[in-house]
């Protein structure tokens, strides 16, 4: 693989191959580099940093130009490393000759806002370092920077900053229908994108910092620098995309490091959300797989206050209680929430000092003892679930199925809206193997299956802790697309005993949902979801370090991979003698148990509900960003009610 140090080692090679005589030999790239160290393609994202440098730096980008070059020939070739200097000086020579890369190229756009922002933040002090991975805060220059947004922060206060971010982002039309849309979106396709405020890490910070704030003279100022130094140290992560279609296609080599730049958005700019539909539904899912009768006293009761609490909330604005009002009407949740401590200890970068505040608490503190506030309404109902489902599962540990139980008949009674029937739980056996389907049914002539998994995303994956992300996402994503093919398979093959089906079906009337009880985030969309899985056919992960964890966690990765592709094989249509997987998992959706109860809240059926949504992205690598502008562009006239969630 490509070392931290080889961005300047290739500089010396390269300054060493213009500056000295050329030598005559005739090999290609291909016999001069030829080598074990790592794959032609992993030097394209060598290439971006390597432009990042040029352009932070002010130097030619011809060093970047020459890298793209070999990486585009040699891309599927492995390559010896920078170490073996003679075979690299001849190949950075043999390019040079070239007519192509005479000329000095223009900036990509997204490179020069990230080395921007850096030269920004260095001019106030903040020191950089460079690597073959990037940009990088020097540890001191990090600490000093963080902390100086936070005291900011707590200058300003906690409800003053979140009000402004909240603000801000229905100024930027980055709100709808009660939703919040922090979608990762480049507003029209040729635009000159700017860096993004990030909303989620600036919230979070102000809620793990409670703080009423100071009486200040000139408060904008104050906001004026936040906005300015957070921005900037969030377009230094270069996890933000300035082109409508940047990851629409996912190159092999690429998957790890577009995984790894969508959490870094989604600990950095977004916020987790539910809509508080989809809270009722799943407060009736649970009061139907536990009776009243079989359920602790104190389970219903908060329930009921789950229920009346999200009436009083605000789908725009924070809501504001007195401590006291709260632990009058709203016992239960007051007792959850006033003993958490949400304080911010972490400040080693943005994904690990914040995450998870959202999901913590439907309660905070903002610096006054005798108040307490809750965030608007969809981001409040994120906190609610968990309350709720910690709830259960305390009260029945030992009763391990109850869990999927509950989502799996939450999915049931959603999907149930213009369903001729639903069935959840469908047993049936191939062979000796027994199998069993979470729901399925039938509407308008048309058949879906879900597979429901209550596995979430854990915070130490969110926290960038990649080989825990890696293992959350093979036991929930690739596990149950693996699943819903195999499930198909058997539909068609007429295996499956059900009163809904007659005889097998044919690919098109079969809509798969793999639904979760959270977001994964950007990784959810159906562009990055296509990108990896289609990517991931041709390769296998392997673990860089020699930790037996990480060996057994890429291991099963890997065999839920196998498994998976088995049965796309199987099931996917054929395009010129090859599995067609862009065409199969068109008809795949990964929702969350939220996105699910809204869709179904707007259209008459599970079909209606996602037609909008089939045929057309405007790759936001964010459901509710999609949803928001299939509606603002009338795509949804035919499809879904005018009414809303409220």
């Amino acid at each position: 693989m490509i070392k931290e140090e080889d961005l300047q080692k290739f500089l010396e090679l390269y300054h060493i191959a213009v500056g000295s005589q050329d030598s005559e030999n005739c090999a290609g790239l291909s016999e001069l580099l030829c080598g074990d160290d790592f794959y032609g393609g992993e030097l394209w994202w060598f290439a971006t940093s390597l432009e990042i440098y040029c352009l932070f730096y002010d130097l030619p980008l011809k060093p970047v130009q020459v890298i793209k070059h070999i990486s585009r020939e040699m891309h599927s070739d492995r390559c010896i490393g920078f170490h073996d200097k003679a075979p690299w000086i001849q190949a950075v020579r043999s390019v040079l000759k070239r007519t192509e890369i005479q000329d000095e190229p223009s900036p990509n756009w997204r490179n020069l806002q990230v080395a921007m922002a850096c030269a920004r933040l260095n001019k106030k002090g903040y020191q950089f370092e460079f690597s073959s991975y990037g940009a990088k805060l020097k540890r001191k220059s990090n600490s000093e920077l963080v902390l100086k947004i936070r005291s900011l922060v707590k200058l300003l206060g906690t409800r003053k900053v979140i009000s402004n971010v909240l603000s801000e982002m229905r100024s930027c039309r980055r709100f709808h229908d009660e939703i919040w849309l922090f979608g990762n979106f480049v507003e029209q396709v040729w635009s000159n994108k700017e860096p993004t405020l990030p909303f989620g890490w600036l919230m979070g910070l102000a809620i793990k910092n409670p703080s009423n704030g100071n009486i200040l003279r000139r408060p904008n100022n104050v906001w004026t620098q936040i906005v300015q130094l957070s921005t900037d140290y969030a377009a230094h992560f270069n996890c933000e995309r300035y082109s409508t279609y940047e990851y629409l296609q996912i190159d092999p080599f690429s998957v790890p490091d577009a995984v790894m730049r969508s959490l870094l958005w989604d600990t950095t700019f977004s916020v987790s959300q539910v809509p508080k539909i989809a809270v009722q539904n799943l407060i009736n899912a649970v009061k139907y797989i536990i009776p009243r009768k079989d359920s602790p006293t104190d389970l219903y009761g908060l329930l009921d206050e789950v229920a009346d609490f999200v009436k009083v909330l605000d789908p725009e604005y924070m809501s504001v209680f007195k401590e006291l009002d709260l632990k009058k009407r709203f016992p239960a949740i007051t007792e959850l929430c006033v003993s958490k401590k949400l304080q911010c200890t972490d400040l080693r970068s943005l994904p690990t000092d914040t995450v998870g505040w959202e999901m913590a608490s439907p309660l905070f503190y903002a610096g006054d003892k005798q108040q307490m506030i809750a965030m608007p309404t969809s981001i409040c109902c994120a906190a609610l679930c968990p309350l709720v489902i910690s709830k259960v599962r305390g009260a029945f540990k030992s009763n391990t199925r109850l869990i999927a139980d509950i989502y799996e008949r939450a999915v049931e009674q959603t999907t149930m809206k213009g369903a001729t029937r639903v069935e959840r739980g469908t047993k049936y056996s191939v062979g000796k193997i027994n199998y069993d389907l979470d729901v399925i049914g039938e509407a308008g002539g048309n058949v879906f299956i879900s597979e429901v998994k209550s596995k979430v995303l854990t915070s130490k994956a969110k926290s960038m802790e990649m080989m825990k992300f890696y293992e959350d996402y093979g036991q929930a994503y690739i596990k149950m697309l693996g699943q819903l093919a195999g499930r198909e398979l058997h539909l068609r093959e007429g295996e499956v005993d059900s009163y809904l089906l007659e005889g097998s079906l044919s690919a098109g009337r079969v809509i798969k949902l793999a639904v979760s009880p959270t977001s994964f985030g950007p990784i959810t969309s159906r562009t990055m979801t296509t990108g990896i899985v289609n990517a991931l056919a041709s390769m296998k992960l392997a673990a860089t370090e020699e930790i037996d964890d990480h060996h057994s966690v890429v291991g099963d990765f890997n065999k839920e991979l196998d498994k998976l592709y088995h049965n796309l094989k199987l099931v996917a249509p054929l395009r010129e003698q090859k599995s067609d997987l862009q065409s199969y998992l068109h008809g795949v959706y990964w929702l969350d148990l939220g996105q699910l109860s809204y869709l179904l809240s707007r259209a008459p059926n599970v079909f209606e509900a996602l037609r909008p949504l089939s045929a057309t992205t405007f790759c936001t690598n964010d459901l509710w960003s999609e949803i928001a502008f299939a509606e603002r562009t009338g795509l949804t006239k035919r499809c879904w009610s005018d009414l809303r969630v409220s």
